[in-house]
C-alpha cells in the first residue's frame, strides 16, 4: 500500500493558527491492520501558509484470507481542518455607526435635560 496526499492551509489576516490532519485505517473484516494518524502541517500568525504532502512510501503487512469465506477490505479515510480566528477588529463602518448612535443618544438627552429644567424653573 503506497498512501500519498499533499494538501495546503492558510490562515487570512485575522487568523491565529490553522492546522490539518489527515487519518486513514486500512480494515479486515472490521479489523484494523494498517492505520496511520498523523498531524501533518500547522501554522501560526496571520496570512501564513502550510503546504504537506504525505508519501510516497510503502507501508505493507501480510495477512491471510480464508478460502471459500466472504472477507470484507475497508479503506477509510478522513481529514479534520481547523483555524482559530484572532480577537475580532471591527470594521471601521461599525465603529461610525457606535459613534454616531453614541451622539445621538446623548443630544437626546440633552434636549431632554433642557426641556426639564425649563419646566422646573416654570413651577
Amino acid at each position: 500500500m503506497m498512501p500519498f496526499a499533499t494538501g495546503q492551509v492558510m490562515t487570512d489576516q485575522f487568523g491565529a493558527s490553522a492546522e490539518a490532519e489527515v487519518f486513514w485505517n486500512f480494515l479486515l473484516n472490521g479489523v484494523s491492520v494498517l492505520s496511520n494518524d498523523q498531524m501533518l502541517i500547522g501554522v501560526n500568525g496571520p496570512n501564513q501558509t502550510g503546504q504537506f504532502q504525505l508519501g510516497p512510501g510503502a507501508v505493507s503487512r501480510t495477512f491471510s484470507l480464508q478460502f471459500g469465506a466472504v472477507n470484507t477490505i475497508e479503506l477509510r479515510i478522513s481529514t479534520v481542518a481547523a483555524g482559530i480566528e484572532a480577537t475580532e477588529v471591527p470594521e471601521p463602518a461599525t465603529v461610525v455607526l457606535l459613534v454616531s448612535g453614541l451622539g445621538f443618544m446623548g443630544g437626546a438627552l440633552r434636549k431632554r435635560l433642557k426641556t426639564a429644567d425649563r419646566v422646573n424653573s416654570r413651577s
